[in-house]
């Protein structure tokens, strides 16, 4: 397939929001100029190192992805390569799509989700909380489904168990695939991965409903509680067609939690914080603890929501 290779890339660009209603292109000084010689897609943001301070994760297509890494000062470090999140675990930069991040195994650190052009397996990413990834695709059970073209993913709690699913949109950009039988469709199903609660995933997207099966060339993900139910549901935006709405019909006797924050130094949609659940019960020979982090992303969102079984809280904190 023809790949962005021998196009003129763009420098990314960095806009500081002064305040009433104006912004102030920041790019050269904070860094993000230097970054040359990508094809961008995804932008998530994460304060991936724990040190309290946002940074930004992106996929880039046919080239390393980047990790800004932030330095408190109104200045940015590419440390993708450094970190591991650039290329996959045989070394080889990926065709990068979308990106969403959450804590899949419940150890308190952001992982990394991304999505990839087809002939090729998404990638996950595991916090090794020392500011350093470790690719786990393979180990997790996610190196399948090659044949698909993944663009907007995210991760959520469709059946409320407090382990983080994964919900993967797909869809191919050339029409012309489908005349050239080389196993990959213009209009593909999408993918949902449950989160077994032990590092893996068990794909059960063709039991899980009409709504995954139907074959479409998707591209947009937003994830919300609409009927704050405590249910997750899925829009999608599918390219020259109709955008879809996924309702969730999951049965479960798991209690949720929504928590709306609202930033008062910091920004105000609280895009960045972090809020952590621990129960006193025990799982896996130690107690649960649930985080999540609210996000920002270009082909995925979704707003802050803790899901659980019913445990007794031992205690809560937020951050």
């Amino acid at each position: 397939m023809c790949g962005p290779r021998g196009l003129e890339s763009a420098p990314n660009i960095l806009y500081h929001n002064l305040g009433a209603g104006k912004f102030e292109d920041v790019s050269k000084p904070s860094g993000f100029e230097r970054t040359q010689g990508h094809y961008c897609f995804s932008v998530t943001t994460l304060d991936y190192n724990d040190d309290g301070w946002p940074d930004l994760y992106v996929a880039c297509d046919s080239t390393p992805a980047i990790l800004y890494r932030n330095n408190h000062d109104g200045t940015f470090t590419d440390t993708a390569a450094d970190a591991g999140v650039a290329f996959n675990e045989d070394g080889r930069e990926q065709a990068g799509m979308g990106s969403p991040s959450a804590d899949y195994d419940g150890d308190g650190e952001l992982d990394l989700f991304k999505t990839n052009f087809s002939d090729d397996t998404s990638t996950l990413y595991r916090n090794n909380g020392d500011g350093t990834y470790t690719d786990t695709t393979f180990a997790a059970g996610l190196g399948i489904n090659t044949d698909a073209l993944g663009w907007g993913a995210m991760f959520a709690d469709v059946d409320n168990d407090g382990w983080p699913d994964l919900l993967v949109v797909n869809g191919h950009v050339y029409p012309e695939v489908d005349s050239a039988k080389l196993g990959s469709f213009y209009r593909e199903p999408r993918f949902l991965y449950n989160n077994l609660g032990n590092g893996k995933f068990r794909d059960i997207s063709k039991t899980s409903g009409p709504g995954l099966a139907a074959p479409r060339s998707g591209r947009g993900l937003a994830i919300a509680d609409l009927f704050n139910d405590g249910r997750l549901e899925a829009v999608i935006s599918n390219l020259s067609d109709r955008p879809m709405l996924l309702v969730n019909l999951a049965k479960n006797q798991n209690h949720w939690l929504g928590l709306r924050l609202i930033g008062t130094s910091s920004n105000r949609d609280a895009i960045g914080a972090r809020a952590t659940l621990k129960s006193g019960s025990m799982r896996c020979g130690a107690a649960l603890a649930i985080t999540r982090q609210t996000i920002s992303a270009s082909t995925s969102a979704s707003p802050l929501k803790l899901t659980l079984q019913a445990f007794r809280f031992a205690g809560q904190t937020a951050r």
